[in-house]
């Protein structure tokens, strides 16, 4: 079975305002998901974010992979997971609309649990990462 979360935003911000930190991997503790680190191996095209981009997430001794699969700056980013996270079948994608001088940011996560009876409960995550994090980029903008 396949789950779908998807978090809509408007920023008082212009787009690349906006794209400059959500774009910006090795810095996503700010805003995503307080005490992560991320570093990047290999970086992607163009340097350092862009596609191919392997972002290594750490947290609590816990490790994931996430590739970069899209980069249009400063409009539209996909990944993908590769490994460390209970779900398979997965793409993120973030998009970015100007609406004059503030921005529309929609979030999709796509993903398919690795264990039966366990997708209602990584949705319910997913759902609340995404939800807490698009609310702590205001203030960053």
């Amino acid at each position: 079975m396949s789950y779908l979360v998807r978090k809509e935003c408007v920023y008082d911000a212009p787009a690349d305002a906006v794209w400059a930190i959500i774009s910006d991997h090795c810095r996503m503790h700010r805003w995503l998901v307080p005490g992560m680190k991320v570093r990047l191996e290999p970086e992607g095209v163009p340097a350092p974010n862009g596609v191919g981009a392997i972002r290594i997430i750490e947290l609590a001794g816990y490790q994931g992979k996430e590739k970069v699969v899209a980069f249009e700056p400063p409009h539209r980013m996909s990944y993908t997971v590769l490994s460390g996270f209970p779900i398979k079948n997965h793409l993120g994608e973030i998009v970015l609309q100007s609406q004059g001088e503030q921005t529309h940011v929609a979030w999709t996560v796509t993903f398919d649990a690795k264990y039966p009876g366990t997708g209602w409960f990584l949705k319910g995550i997913v759902h609340r990462v995404i939800g807490q994090g698009l609310k702590r980029l205001a203030p960053l903008l």
